[in-house]
């Protein structure tokens, strides 16, 4: 509902939605995303897939295509790992095989 009222409410100021979208840019800028899946198969791919998560965990990049890793979030343990300060919290999240990088900048991996 929200944008089929900002299609009307465009229209009816002789705009559209897609210089809604392009002022919306102007303002604030761009976002990008993008979400890459490796997809490992059988036991063969587990394993494979266990030892690139093991070697993350015992070797914590300090950047990542030349941004600084500030925080590392470790699903696995639930904690967050100030880079900087080499400090760790509790972070609340789900239980997961999963590493999330944090970058300067806003970015994250």
């Amino acid at each position: 509902m929200p944008i089929c009222e900002l299609a009307a409410y465009t229209k009816s100021m002789g705009g559209s939605l897609f210089s809604a979208m392009q002022a919306l840019y102007a303002e604030f800028g761009y976002y990008h995303s993008v979400i890459d899946n490796f997809v490992f198969e059988g036991l063969s791919g587990m394993e494979k897939m266990e030892s690139i998560m093991t070697r993350l965990r015992s070797g914590r990049p300090k950047e990542i295509a030349g941004l600084r890793v500030t925080v590392l979030s470790d699903y696995l343990t639930g904690k967050n790992y100030d880079c900087a300060s080499g400090a760790e919290k509790e972070a609340g999240l789900p239980t997961s095989n999963v590493l999330e990088y944090h970058l300067e900048g806003g970015h994250s991996v």
